[in-house]
């Protein structure tokens, strides 16, 4: 049972049902200190009904953990074992970091038991008893609670036990809610309650009395739902405010408890705490009330009740009416409401007189009455609907988690699941992911354990455990079909391969024979025996003329098929050996086994002549390359290892050490080369198939589809497929050039702060820190264009709605007009004095926002580069603008926390929105126009239903700065950004988070949505999960998001076309040619030049990759970099430094205003002798950078060269002043400097 998700922040106890608890002669003994593997028990911590738990310390890493072991004593239960084991599986399903975690169980010394982190902290009550809280500090750490037994509920489980001894305060005051032994699950928690049988029954008591609710005293245990969490929470709450007071009195008899709790009111909290406000007391007693529809619907609902109190809004909540409170008053003192009913039919008389004066007031009461009954039942169809949307969160949200696991099986499940008009961007994501095959071969009754093609590609033999050997035949059609069944094996069929000229076929498996087949006719042949254990693997001579094998019997044979003789039968591995492959020459034969070792044989002498060592357990499989030079071998440590290189063949000399080792993260079953060598494909234990550039070592793409281990894999002949053979019954065959799921552009030399999409889809607009503006083939991601012009960070790029124009903005406070097609500059102005940072362009493409510095917002004509209007309200720097829909209303976003709405037209702020609790740097309208969101440093994203202040949702899922946002075409979904890495899509109807898009830890600074091309959309593919197509016109399949390294990435819905897919693979080809070329020649000029007198590139790719190097151009950050590495150290040849000011000049005559280039030209103009020239440029760096060390020194040194002694001292002086800084007397380069420039100092006064 290891192997559970890894925990968040986990404590520990242990609570059983009253009743429950054995005595003390009925619990076993302590448990030992070493009783446990891997663990040394420290001490008891808590000794409950349930079992013990002990504090310990995790050997492996030191650290300290929990223990929580059930109790096997004389007495315990069989129920016990059940609910234990329950409470492991439910604790498995929850992740959240108020919950406790778990990440290991099992079974020692005859003790069931679980591990948890250990966190030190106190129980609840005993840190409100010693911790003077105030009211809103109590609501604060409440709602935390909330969330903690909302995200409970939303997977399916229902606690049933909410106290104070079950939620323990940790160091630094963050809650945590723990046992969860008595917990109940949901009809739609199906995956832990379908597998442990019901423990409850009608009319039993689960839970802790002083904290049950009127349906847990009563033991009506249908009627437990989430709302029975809500009521207990409530008593917690009560305790919280009023220090350890109940809200009725818990002492006493049972019987007078309980009918406390169903029918006493509960007294209001602020008769013990006078501070408590009406509003809070009104939340508390909803919470207490007596029927379950009158409480708050779920712990979400009453944290947010909360959060708008401590905001300052109104909360939902209201005080229950004189009328139900009357109700309520005749139900529990019957005996004198019926007297009273006595007294009212004596004065049915007068009544009847006074019937006509009130049959108005009825008709209006009904009236009334049938509207609230219209209302309620809306009410209720809303609430049915937010609870399927919320399901559907958790599916997909669980779906996506299942996926990154490898479990398709359940992916698919969960996805068919959903219903169909909830489906959007994110289902058809992952249903996309979950199977990338082009097509399954279904037959096989067991595991396919080998997959084999037959020359020409048109036949896959497949070998499975139900003993049979499959044909696949192509049709005409392209696809395979199955064509014939040899079933002469009696056991298990472990490997088929066919002869290098595809006539004959040769299995083998645990019959410990080798059949060869007729592979045209599929008539058996001959039958091979010698092996006397399983045959695990097969391998032909390239001439065919022996046939290798391997067996568990440890040995390798080889048979001579062409002359009969007798097989050679070679030893060396201890134990059985699994994989085998021929060189291509015949010469070599390489084998993999059990002990770890992969081994060479010379194949004509049978003789080994290595031993390849490496792999930390068994070595399952083996492949040479084409051309016989490398050998890829895959085993259970999760690497596949590249023995050898072109230069350097694998051999007993020099093929000890593996040249490359690739990680796949899981045993490997299978490994095979690509028939051009250039890239890898594994198979193995997580169900995933992934494709590997051999050169680089980087995975290119990783395909999921089988729903258990992968055994084999085999390209074929022509390299266009893979097919695969796994555990799941199935032969999978898949496009060898399938792309990577996440399209990468790389181009910026750093962070990418502003992204746009063209209104076709078919380009992306980007702009960065290396102060360009980049344009991209949205499909592809090839390179286009190269726009410079701006002199410091492009912070916002935007298309104009007709695509032709493409604006940005930067830190150097310009506003540019692009043609978007060419990128050639149209316009510039000077939008702000010093910064721009934020930009948008409104619908109708005639006006440009900009806000920046200032602290305003400025309204330009994109014609002619006007100032219309100046907005002027914020207090802070603004940080970003969004036009809604119609182009009528503008949102701003400041560094003063607000969110401000203004009115074009007039420039008058209709808005002022107020919540984030810090700098509040993203903003987007909705399509509608109604909403908008936005993003803040306090790492929340509010969605504002504007002219409702009473309905903002809070959306909690980033743990840092929320850096960017964009909205899905339907509105109801929300992509966002931030400096954590990652890129969330939200619900925006539930404020749910239903996918995080992930590939790096760094920070997401800007995101984008953009519609896919119109030829795309048309031919996209049928989904996996049902008949519905991937084409939605509502649904983006393109988000597309830039980061801190200068990577744009972009996620999909659907396979790319073929020749979108290909040309992909093309373009990725050429842009690493292009990044290999630079990194040897920094001028593009170079780059073209090498690239044109490369003779082993294709000319296709050749004219690509100079195609992306026209578009690139020189890059002037590597350019001073390069120059930098050169300038930095003294002594170099004359030669560098000459070619280092060239890089320098260059990168200044591009980017004229960038201190930190002005100070490499400097230095670089030093070590040339230009000393005049050095100081000049070194004084206009001194003016952009301020006072830095490597300024000052070489302005000393040049004085110095100059004759100019007194001030080189004076200099000199103040580069050791600066020197005493700590920041910078740490640096040891800042030093090198000062020591050569006092050498020099020191040179010429000795003259």
């Amino acid at each position: 049972m290891s192997g559970l998700p890894a925990p968040q922040r986990i404590e520990v106890t242990a609570t059983a049902a009253s009743g429950d608890a054995p005595s003390a002669v009925e619990v076993e003994k302590s448990v030992g200190a070493e009783s446990l593997p891997g663990y040394t028990i420290v001490g008891e911590i808590h000794r409950g009904g349930q079992g013990v738990v002990y504090k310990a310390v995790q050997k492996s890493t030191r650290r300290n953990v929990a223990i929580k072991v059930m109790h096997e004593g004389p007495l315990a239960r069989p129920s016990d074992r059940v609910r234990f084991e329950r409470e492991i599986q439910v604790l498995g399903q929850l992740n959240h970091p108020n919950i406790v975690g778990i990440h290991d169980s099992g079974t020692a010394a005859g003790c069931f038991y679980y591990v948890m982190d250990f966190i030190p902290g106190q129980p609840l009550d005993r840190f409100v008893q010693t911790t003077a809280l105030p009211v809103r500090r109590t609501l604060e750490l409440f709602g935390k609670i909330c969330d903690a037994i909302n995200a409970a509920h939303l997977r399916g489980v229902i606690h049933r036990d909410i106290k104070p001894g079950n939620i323990r305060i940790d160091e630094a005051g963050e809650p945590h809610v723990l046992d969860f032994g008595l917990a109940k699950l949901t009809e739609d928690n199906e995956s832990v309650d379908s597998k442990t049988p019901h423990m409850t029954m009608t009319g039993q008591f689960i839970g802790s009395v002083p904290w049950a609710s009127p349906e847990q005293a009563e033991g009506r245990q249908d009627d437990v739902d989430i709302r029975t969490d809500v009521y207990s929470l409530g008593v917690v709450l009560y305790q919280m405010l009023t220090v350890g007071t109940f809200p009725y009195d818990v002492g006493g008899n049972m019987r007078k408890v309980i009918d406390n709790i169903l029918n006493v009111a509960p007294t209001p909290p602020s008769r013990h705490r006078p501070e408590i406000d009406d509003e809070v007391e009104t939340i508390v007693l909803k919470c207490l009330s007596k029927e379950p529809p009158r409480r708050y619907q779920s712990a979400g609902e009453l944290a947010n009740d909360i959060r708008r109190y401590l905001a300052g809004q109104p909360i939902e909540a209201k005080r229950d009416s004189g009328w139900y409170m009357l109700r309520k008053g005749i139900r529990r003192y019957w005996a004198a409401a019926s007297i009273a009913a006595v007294m009212l039919v004596a004065g049915v008389g007068f009544g009847v007189a006074m019937t006509f004066l009130y049959q108005q007031a009825a008709a209006k009461l009904q009236a009334r009455e049938r509207a609230e009954a219209v209302a309620a039942r809306e009410a209720a169809e809303e609430r049915e609907r937010l609870v399927a949307r919320r399901l559907y969160g958790t599916r997909v949200a669980l779906a996506g988690g299942k996926l990154d696991d490898g479990d398709v099986a359940l992916v698919r499940d969960l996805l068919i699941g959903c219903p169909q008009e909830l489906r959007g961007w994110e289902w058809q994501r992952l249903d996309w992911l979950a199977d990338r095959s082009r097509m399954t071969l279904r037959g096989h009754d067991h595991f396919v354990s080998a997959v084999a093609w037959r020359s020409g590609g048109k036949q896959i033999a497949s070998a499975g455990f139900d003993g049979t050997v499959r044909l696949w035949t192509q049709n005409e059609a392209g696809e395979f079909a199955a064509s014939a069944v040899l079933k002469d094996h009696d056991r298990p069929v472990m490997c088929a391969e066919f002869s290098p000229d595809g006539k004959t076929l040769a299995s083998g498996g645990q019959d410990r024979v080798i059949r060869l087949w007729d592979a045209a006719t599929g008539e058996p042949l001959r039958t091979l025996e010698g092996h006397w254990s399983h045959v695990a693997g097969l391998a032909w001579r390239s001439d065919g003329g022996q046939l290798a094998s391997v067996g568990h019997d440890g040995t390798l044979r080889i048979w001579h098929i062409a002359t009969g003789d007798e097989p050679t039968t070679l030893y060396g591995h201890e134990g059985a050996v699994d994989g085998v492959a021929y060189s291509p020459d015949g010469a070599t034969i390489a084998t993999a086994g059990e002990d770890g070792t992969v081994r060479l044989w010379d194949a004509a002498h049978g003789a080994e002549t290595a031993v390849l060592r490496g792999h930390e357990g068994r070595a399952w499989s083996v492949a040479f390359d084409p051309e016989g030079r490398r050998l890829a071998s895959g085993g259970s440590d999760g690497t596949i290892r590249i023995w050898g290189s072109a230069a350097r063949p694998v051999s007993a000399e020099n093929g000890a050490i593996p040249v490359v080792i690739l990680t796949h993260g899981s045993a490997v079953h299978g490994v095979a080369w690509s028939p051009d060598g250039r890239r890898v494909a594994s198979g193995g234990e997580d169900r995933a198939l992934r494709v590997w550039d051999a050169g680089s070592g980087a995975c290119a793409v990783t395909l999921r589809g089988h729903a258990a281990p992968i055994d084999s894999v085999a390209f074929s002949p022509g390299g266009a497929s893979i097919a695969s053979g796994g555990r799941d019954n199935t032969l999978r065959v898949w496009d060898a050039a399938a792309a990577a799921d996440v399209l990468a552009l790389a181009g910026h030399h750093s962070a990418v702060h502003a992204l746009a999409v063209s209104p076709d889809g078919r380009f992306v607009a980007s702009g960065g820190r290396d102060f360009t503006v980049k344009l991209w083939d949205a499909a592809t991601g090839q390179e286009l264009r190269t726009g410079r012009g701006h002199e410091w960070t492009v912070t916002g790029v935007a298309f104009t709605p007709d695509g032709a124009s493409l604006v940005s903005v930067g830190d150097d406070g310009r506003a540019a007009v692009w043609n978007a097609a060419t990128l050639e500059s149209l316009r510039t102005w000077k939008a702000d004095e010093e910064h721009v940072f934020a930009l948008a362009v409104s619908p109708q493409g005639r006006v440009v926002a900009s806000g920046g510095f200032d602290d305003r917002v400025h309204l330009w004509d994109v014609h002619s580069g006007a100032d219309i209007l100046a907005l002027s309200g914020h207090s802070d720097d603004v940080l970003a603008l969004a036009f809604s829909p119609d182009g009528k209303q503008l949102a701003s976003c400041s560094a003063d926390r607000t969110v401000r709405v203004w009115a074009v037209a007039s420039g008058r702020c209709l808005a002022t929105l107020a919540g984030h609790e810090g700098r509040v740097t993203c903003v987007t309208f909705m399509p509608d126009g109604r909403s908008l969101a936005s993003g803040a440093d306090d790492t929340t994203i509010r969605i504002w239903r504007l002219g409702r202040s009473d309905q903002t949702l809070v959306l909690r899922g980033h743990r840092q700065a929320v850096r960017s946002l964009a909205c899905l075409p339907d509105g109801e979904r929300l992509v966002s950004g931030g400096d954590d890495g990652a890129v969330k899509l939200w619900d925006t109807v539930t404020g749910e988070e239903l996918q995080e898009l992930r590939e790096s830890r760094e920070a997401a600074l800007a995101v984008a949505v953009g519609a896919a091309p119109p030829a795309a959309a048309a031919q996209a593919p049928a989904s996996r999960s049902s008949s519905t197509p991937h084409a939605n016109p509502a649904i983006a399949p393109r988000i597309v998001a830039g980061g801190s390294s200068g990577v744009i990435r972009v996620w999909e819905t659907a396979e790319p076309l073929p020749d979108v897919a290909a040309r992909r693979a093309h373009v990725a080809a050429a842009h690493q040619r292009v990044d290999a070329e630079f990194a040897a020649a920094v001028f593009a000029d170079d780059v073209i030049g090498r690239l044109r007198e490369r003779k082993d590139l294709e000319s296709a790719l050749r004219a690509t990759a100079i195609e992306i190097v026209q578009a690139r151009g020189n890059n002037p950050q590597q350019l001073n970099d390069a120059a930098w590495t050169l300038v930095k150290t003294a002594g170099r040849p004359a030669a560098e430094y000459r070619r280092a000011l060239r890089m320098a000049e260059t990168a200044c005559d591009m980017s004229p205003r960038v201190g930190s280039y002005l100070n490499t030209l400097g230095i670089a103009r030093f070590r040339c002798g230009r000393y005049a020239e050095a100081l000049e440029t070194l004084a206009a760096s001194r003016a952009r950078n301020g006072e830095h060390p490597a300024d000052v020194a070489f302005a000393a040194m040049s004085l110095q060269k100059l004759g100019r002694s007194e001030e080189a001292a004076r200099e000199l002086v103040h580069l050791r002043e600066l020197m005493g800084q700590p920041w910078f007397a740490r640096d040891e380069l800042w030093q090198q400097f000062l020591r050569e420039a006092e050498k020099l100092a020191m040179d010429a006064a000795a003259q």
